[in-house]
């Protein structure tokens, strides 16, 4: 036997009897920190557990199915510490079935963003049609969509009067000239509601009309609420402000 053959062969067997006596596999550390440890560095000590530095060239499969990189306590089935470089992948090209992953920010765990309904698309898209509105105002549609789930955003609409022209007029001429649409969502009683309105303004002849608003529906597990921003312009025009806290 040459002594390239026997030093295989002895390598082998420390292995096995390294696993027979410990139920532990060590390469390149004479100290395992579990059922299959790696020693990329080949530079842990030899008895105690490894530095933070020491464990970070590390890989090692635990006696209870765990994996860690660059750790030897991990703390899921797959706990990484560092960086992941992903190749290539196919585009989904908006094809239905997927869902995005989410990092939690306080434990480190890769989870799918998803709502109490099941729901695991970060954004959604709705359009709401609401006809024969009061003339040409929305004071409180409720979408029924749950605010602890879901933060929604209005980003387009159009008004049509029930007569099928878009005419408005001054529902006091007193009033001067009324304000362009003013839409915004708000929330009241644990859903989102929809406001939209010609302020200062009424439909030709009193008539009912229609809207048509657009909406997005955001997943609150990409959203982070930055609370409000006050300021007295005491009578100004022109102001500053810090920038919110938590951006």
């Amino acid at each position: 036997m040459t002594i390239r053959k026997l030093t295989n062969a002895l390598f082998f067997i420390s292995i096995l009897f390294s696993s027979f006596t410990f139920g532990q596999v060590g390469i390149d550390t004479s100290n395992p920190q579990g059922a299959f440890h790696v020693d990329g560095g080949k530079n842990n000590n030899l008895s105690g557990t490894p530095t933070a530095g020491q464990q970070a060239d590390d890989f090692i499969v635990t006696p209870d199915g765990k994996i860690g990189i660059g750790t030897t306590t991990p703390a899921a089935k797959l706990d990484l510490k560092g960086n992941m470089i992903l190749g290539a992948a196919d585009f989904a090209n908006n094809a239905p079935g997927y869902s995005s992953v989410m990092r939690d920010n306080a434990t480190g765990e890769l989870k799918v963003a998803s709502s109490s309904s099941g729901n695991s698309f970060p954004i959604n898209y709705v359009t709401f049609q609401i006809n024969n509105v009061n003339r040409d105002w929305i004071s409180d549609y409720n979408t029924n969509i749950d605010t602890a789930n879901y933060t929604v955003t209005i980003i387009g609409s159009t008004f049509t009067s029930n007569n099928g022209t878009k005419q408005l007029v001054m529902s006091d001429p007193s009033y001067g000239d009324f304000g362009p649409a003013n839409m915004y969502a708000f929330q009241n009683a644990g859903t989102w509601r929809l406001f939209a309105n010609y302020p200062g303004a009424t439909t030709m002849n009193g008539i009912n009309g229609s809207w048509t608003l657009y909406c997005l529906v955001i997943n609150n597990s990409i959203v982070k609420n930055l609370g409000t921003s006050s300021i007295d312009l005491a009578g100004g025009k022109t102001g500053s402000i810090a920038i919110p806290a938590g951006l």
